[in-house]
């Protein structure tokens, strides 16, 4: 399996000293029905590991559930190889900065909002149109193909490098 394992990783361009390997014996008590995964050492488990694997189970029941039967069989009951790449993190693409303020609303329309009682013409902002820099004062509505933010009344919106949006209280 760790072959295998090896293999894709190795399909996907990955170097020798970026693959690693987690093993973990899924392991219960004879005739319960929910297991725990321990982590197991090595590629192979000779009988000096399982002894240690087994006294790890014990422990981590106890710590899970609040006791452990040490005299009572356990069952292995699956054996599981996760193949590990490491990859270096990606780069964060940032947008473009702000010239002057920001493009202005696309709509108004009233939104109620609880604070006051009563509806509050509110500025709707196009996310697409927004730059590094800009800043939206709420009552405000920022949308997007997926997502809306509602920015409450005294609140702001800065718009960071990678194109967040921070909202804080105003000053």
């Amino acid at each position: 399996m760790e072959e295998q394992g090896r293999e894709v990783l190795r399909r996907e361009r990955l170097a020798e000293g970026d693959i690693s390997f987690q093993r973990q014996i899924e392991m219960r008590y004879a005739g319960q029905s929910y297991e725990l995964p321990i982590e197991c050492p090595g590629s192979r488990v000779a009988a000096a590991e399982l002894e240690d694997v087994v006294e790890r189970f014990h422990v981590e029941h106890d710590r899970a559930y609040g006791h452990g039967y040490p005299d009572q069989p356990i069952e292995l009951v699956n054996f599981r190889l996760t193949a590990l790449g490491a990859i270096q993190k990606p780069r964060l693409r940032e947008i473009l900065p702000a010239n002057g303020a920001p493009a202005s609303a696309a709509a108004e329309r009233p939104v109620y909002f609880g604070s006051h009682g009563e509806f509050v013409p509110t500025a709707i902002y196009d996310r697409a149109r927004l730059k590094a820099g800009h800043r939206i004062e709420g009552p405000a509505i920022v949308e997007e193909i997926d997502s809306t933010t509602l920015v409450q009344p005294g609140y702001r919106v800065d718009v960071d490098r990678y194109g967040n949006l921070l909202i804080s209280p105003q000053a």
